[in-house]
């Protein structure tokens, strides 16, 4: 249809509704609207605009006018609102905080540690439920339970009120819940015991361990078993610290490493089947165990050093402890416990003899009277001919016969001179006496008057044999003293 002819030459719809206004300028091109009403002004007529109450209309196109519409401008059709807040889900930006972010540190009330002051780094040092931007006590996280007006982490009692803060001891701990005041002692080292019981009263030592009882607790002892090695030193060997015997072998540990020289870790050291406690390491005849038994020492075969081995005291019942036992004034190896003329000192070290028994032997000779004529003490017949030593009148020369032709009791064997009651007349010279030995500071040399005559050991006639007599011994001793003037050959 040409335009001169067209009713609405603008539009080809014309005028579809009728209402005598062609679509191309009718707010309603398909619903008879012919007073052109548009109440809210968008542009729609009333007949066909669904939200004719409002100019909004429905902007977001979510089926819900703009005027009722918690979302305007977001498409929020179901209408959600979790925080009822008017403001939809769909276009809050803190859909579970009504407030909103009140304190506009971008932080939702509903998260924010301080949802009323800005706290945009949500900083906790405490970690409690408070930013150190509104918490009272920003490093306690009990903030002040005691209600002193102090946090905990300056509170000198945190649990209990204490607003004055006085504490007496200066311990960091205030009185008034202070289990150590300063007349018990504090409790310096903070381990909970005071230190008037405290056994560590400057070193923690919770549990008051003392293992060597030695009134020093383990946490500040140096020698926890109290053996002599310290700590530092047994851990480096290897052994026990917390036992005095770490190998068992009944010697202590430092006695061990520092005096005997064995091992404290090891039963035998030397590995040749004698345990440590039973070698004689300073060969006294003392184990090393009866040493310690004894108190002596196991390195020093004379510990009180008076001449007797530690073990040879306990023969003659002496101390070992003590150079003079009985207080005499003579130690006891200067002693003649047995009278036999030797000390005991010279009976142990020298001769080997029983200091206990004056004649060791039971040869009928006492000890030192064998020494000075020198028989043996501890062999009954020295020379081996059959005759006890103090029977033998040739004690030191076999001479089993016991031949003594001047009964002098010196065996003719070993007798320079053999005298007989004859031989004075026969060579008709003046008789020569033998020394009375029984008189005792007469001049040896003078003639006892009528005594026999001196004859060379198988000179001439008239010599005789005499069997020696029990004793005879003895007058060899009597002649070592210079009693008697013969010479002899043992």
């Amino acid at each position: 249809m040409g335009d001169a002819c067209d009713v609405c030459p603008n539009t080809a719809q014309n005028d579809a509704d009728g209402d005598g206004f062609c679509a191309d300028v009718d707010n309603c091109p398909l619903v008879a609207n012919p007073t052109q009403a548009d109440a809210d002004g968008d542009g729609i007529g009333d007949a066909c605009d669904d939200c004719a109450a409002t100019p909004l209309g429905d902007t977001d196109d979510d089926g819900v006018c703009g005027d009722v519409d918690n979302c305007p401008t977001v498409a929020n059709p179901t209408q959600t609102d979790a925080d009822t807040d008017g403001q939809g889900d769909a276009c809050d930006a803190c859909p579970i905080d009504p407030a909103n972010d009140v304190d506009g540190d971008a932080v939702c009330g509903n998260v924010d540690n301080c949802p009323t002051t800005s706290n945009p780094s949500q900083s906790n040092a405490d970690g409690d439920a408070r930013g150190d931007a509104c918490d009272v006590c920003p490093l306690d996280s009990t903030d002040d339970a005691d209600g002193d007006g102090l946090c905990a982490d300056v509170d000198n009692c945190p649990l209990v009120a204490n607003p004055g803060q006085i504490d007496s001891d200066g311990d960091g701990i205030g009185d008034v819940c202070d289990d150590c005041p300063p007349a018990r002692g504090g409790d310096d080292d903070g381990d909970g015991v005071c230190g008037d019981v405290d056994n560590c009263p400057t070193v923690l030592n919770p549990t008051q361990i003392d293992t060597d009882g030695d009134g020093e607790g383990n946490g500040c002892d140096d020698d926890d078993d109290n053996d002599g090695l310290s700590d530092a030193l047994e851990r480096s060997i290897g052994s026990n610290p917390l036992a005095t015997d770490s190998d068992g072998d009944g010697l202590d540990d430092a006695l061990e490493y520092n005096i005997i020289g064995t091992s404290p870790v090891l039963t035998d050291t030397d590995s040749n089947g004698v345990l440590d406690g039973d070698e004689d390491a300073d060969g006294d005849g003392l184990t090393n165990l009866e040493e310690v038994a004894a108190g002596t020492n196991p390195v020093v075969a004379d510990t009180d050093g008076d001449g007797l081995p530690d073990g040879s005291e306990r023969t003659v019942s002496t101390n070992p402890l003590l150079a003079d036992t009985d207080g005499n004034g003579t130690n006891d190896g200067d002693e003649d416990f047995d009278g036999d003329g030797l000390t005991n000192a010279d009976e142990i070290v020298l001769y080997g003899t029983n200091p206990a028994a004056s004649d060791t032997d039971g040869d009928e000779l006492a000890d030192g009277d064998e020494v000075t004529i020198g028989t043996d003490p501890l062999v009954p017949d020295s020379d081996g001919d059959g005759v006890l030593d103090g029977r033998d009148n040739c004690p030191l020369s076999p001479n089993a016969s016991q031949d003594d032709a001047d009964g002098d009791g010196i065996g003719d064997l070993c007798d320079d001179v053999i005298v007989t009651p004859d031989m004075g007349a026969d060579m008709g010279g003046p008789d020569v006496g033998m020394p009375d030995v029984g008189a005792p500071g007469e001049d040896a040399g003078s003639d006892t008057g009528g005594g026999p005559s001196l004859t060379p050991q198988g000179g001439g006639a008239g010599c005789s044999s005499v069997a020696g007599a029990p004793g005879s011994a003895l007058v060899l001793l009597l002649a070592a003293f210079g009693l008697g003037r013969r010479r002899r050959r043992y």
